[in-house]
């Protein structure tokens, strides 16, 4: 596993303790991120493969109003890239830095 995926989970996991859990339920998924179009991403969820854009994924949790697992694990891998596109920065994803 990417070491700065790691390390930005337990980060984020200081940062925003009510999402602790679902951060390391995202980090093993962040495996199986795959980037499609620009803002869309396959997150490939141990079989079952969810859709997820920028700030929502098409699974129960996040139609719930969640933030779901895959959303996370998207945000993870996005965020440990760099150089970002100045308009894909953290912000969007609403996520600790």
């Amino acid at each position: 596993m990417n070491p700065r995926v790691q390390e930005l989970a337990a980060r984020w996991a200081l940062k925003s303790p009510e999402l602790a859990s679902r951060i390391a339920r995202a980090l093993p998924l962040t495996q199986g991120v795959t980037m499609l179009t620009a803002g869309f991403w396959a997150v490939n969820n141990g079989g079952d493969v969810c859709l997820v854009n920028m700030a929502s994924c098409e699974c129960k949790d996040a139609q719930s109003g969640h933030k779901c697992k895959h959303v996370l694990a998207v945000a993870l891998v996005f965020a440990s890239q760099e150089p970002k596109p100045r308009c894909m920065r953290r912000k969007i994803w609403h996520l600790p830095g």
